[in-house]
């Protein structure tokens, strides 16, 4: 398989995403710390991005198996909060707080869903883009739903755990905090830091 990057514009979402788990895959097995230029995010190579991750999400049943039961585990810790406060370590593009909203609006009209993405420095500023379409794609399916939303990006490396708790005071906090979302060496602050935070439910 060639690079995801230099497929064009022409190969299917699905088979897009073959390439980008090839990638991984590759990255994962290398002994060397080498970045490819499938990082690159130009408006298009984003796009084509996030349809390769949606066609995959589509058809990967462990993948939808998590966001269900991410979701689940929230409405049933959480849903009978006025608002619910997500901390996401990887909120991805997001898709499974839209399934979260659309449970929201049918179980529980009126309650506030608002999302804090911590994310690390590499990824605010190589990826700003994709951020921003996460961004307006969760808000716009927000509007559509009618859920109160709100979501907010705050750089992992540089955040105060203080302003997190500020943030959070008073809402039902849930945290979403994937295997391998985070290094291996920030592990022990991160799980301290959710232990500071009072967190009801870390999926």
């Amino acid at each position: 398989l060639q690079p995801a990057h230099a497929a064009g514009a022409t190969v299917t979402p699905l088979l897009r995403s073959a390439f980008y788990f090839k990638e991984a895959l590759r990255a994962a097995l290398s002994t060397t710390t080498t970045t490819t230029t499938a990082d690159a995010s130009s408006p298009v190579d984003v796009l084509l991005k996030i349809g390769a991750y949606k066609a995959f999400s589509e058809v990967c049943p462990v993948l939808q198996f998590a966001h269900f039961t991410c979701v689940q585990a929230v409405l049933d810790e959480l849903g009978g909060a006025a608002c619910i406060h997500v901390l996401d370590f990887d909120i991805g593009v997001g898709e499974q707080w839209a399934s979260l909203m659309q449970e929201l609006a049918r179980r529980r009209p009126g309650a506030t869903l608002e999302v804090t993405a911590l994310v690390s420095t590499e990824s605010a500023s190589h990826h700003p883009l994709e951020l921003q379409l996460v961004h307006e794609n969760l808000s716009n399916f927000a509007a559509d739903t009618r859920v109160p939303f709100q979501l907010a990006f705050l750089n992992l490396d540089a955040m105060d755990p203080s302003e997190l708790l500020a943030i959070t005071a008073g809402d039902a906090v849930a945290v979403h905090l994937p295997a391998g979302s985070v290094h291996a060496p920030a592990v022990p602050s991160v799980l301290h830091l959710v232990r500071r935070l009072g967190a009801k439910l870390v999926v």
